[in-house]
């Protein structure tokens, strides 16, 4: 019984060793030519070893004092724009009123304003190429204006792709007044579209199967994925429903690829591994030429001071996520910040720092590795001894 407690105490000794050596990485920032507010980027090279949710970032000086920081998504300039779509006559015919509308190009509906409204109408869609011949395209809806802030009503139109030149929006009004349209638009474009990380190549392998393709996808860096951006050079046109899987083939999440989006957005990630089923039906299979992952664009606000080093640290999978003043605020300072580089990550080893208990790991470390010793050397001389011990009692 003797042996058995020295073979357990083993290891237990060598669990704890492995879990006290865990390691974490820390970069170096630039240097702080001023006083002010900097904006730093989560690199994919520190990504790698921070947890999924960035919860165990940290930025200390020199002295080991932590220092404040706000994290946000980087956004672009506004893409959002208006394609005007000319309102060419508006006619009242009896209890209905007719709103011509011409579109340049080939189209799947548009937004109409209205001078502030609640009212509803039943209302008709029909389109026309010389405006003498039209042709139905929705026989009858509800047509409900929402009121804006700007004191305007607004009904988005939605139909099949259609390549009629004009299209006719017919109201009925019965006994009530007409509304009176005021313009129309294809409104384009993100407010404030999501910035992205240069995408890294990834492999991948894929067989089909009774109409469903199974694409293995290998992440080995462990980077930190939230988007999977595929290039498919055949069929030119689809529309594919796709389940994403993790390693062990549980149900993770679930997007569409078409020929004009081809890419998915998922839960961010360091699986080294993902599984995508795709569902072809009877169509044919998708023929992807690559594969590429990407993590948004991070950045960590925070107020540096000149003269002082700064480092960057992350992979303490313990860390709580941090609670500092500086996440909540938020002004035209902030928004000023200028970005300040960093080093490469490099492994480091935890040390002791006055005030904050870590000295007690380095002497538990110690002891740890001397029970250690002491238990590999007696096992080792039960052995040569000829006497494990097995029968003492």
């Amino acid at each position: 019984m003797i042996a058995l407690y020295k073979y357990g105490l083993l290891v237990c000794a060598i669990a704890c060793f492995n879990t006290a050596s865990a390691q974490r990485v820390e970069a170096t920032l630039d240097s702080v030519q001023a006083d002010g507010f900097y904006r730093i980027t989560v690199t994919p090279a520190l990504s790698i070893h921070s947890r999924t949710d960035l919860a165990d970032l940290r930025i200390r000086d020199e002295r080991g004092q932590a220092v404040p920081y706000r994290l946000s998504r980087s956004v672009a300039l506004s893409t959002f724009s208006c394609l005007q779509v000319p309102i060419v006559l508006v006619a009242q015919e009896g209890p209905r009123s007719a709103i011509l509308f011409e579109l340049a190009q080939p189209s799947t509906g548009f937004q109409v304003f209205f001078s502030n409204t609640s009212a509803q109408r039943r209302a008709s869609l029909s389109g026309s190429n010389d405006r003498a011949h039209w042709y139905s395209i929705n026989d009858s809806f509800s047509l409900a204006p929402a009121s804006t802030r700007e004191g305007i009503a607004a009904a988005q139109l939605e139909y099949p792709r259609s390549t009629y030149r004009y299209i006719k929006l017919e109201l009925y009004n019965g006994t009530s007044a007409p509304l009176q349209p005021l313009r129309a638009g294809i409104f384009m474009g993100e407010p404030h579209p999501q910035i992205w990380m240069e995408p890294a190549n990834l492999t991948f392998s894929d067989s089909t199967i009774a109409g469903k393709s199974f694409m293995v996808i290998h992440n080995p860096r462990g980077l930190l994925l939230e988007k999977i951006l595929m290039k498919v050079a055949r069929p030119k046109f689809f529309t594919r429903n796709v389940s994403v899987l993790d390693a062990q083939g549980n149900y993770w999440a679930s997007g569409v690829l078409t020929n004009g989006q081809q890419e998915l957005e998922i839960p961010a990630t360091h699986a080294k591994q993902l599984k995508l089923l795709i569902e072809n039906g009877e169509s044919p299979r998708l023929e992807a030429v690559s594969v590429r992952g990407s993590q948004r664009k991070y950045e960590l606000i925070t107020y540096l001071e000149r003269g002082r080093r700064y480092m960057l640290a992350a992979g303490d999978s313990n860390a709580a996520a941090p609670s500092y003043d500086l996440s909540g605020f938020s002004d035209s300072a902030t928004a000023r910040a200028q970005p300040l580089g960093l080093g490469e990550p490099v492994v480091i080893k935890d040390a002791p720092q006055r005030g904050d208990g870590r000295h007690w790991v380095w002497i538990a470390l110690v002891a740890g590795a001397i029970v250690l010793g002491w238990v590999a050397f007696s096992l080792l001389r039960d052995v040569q001894r000829g006497k494990p011990g097995m029968g003492e009692s």
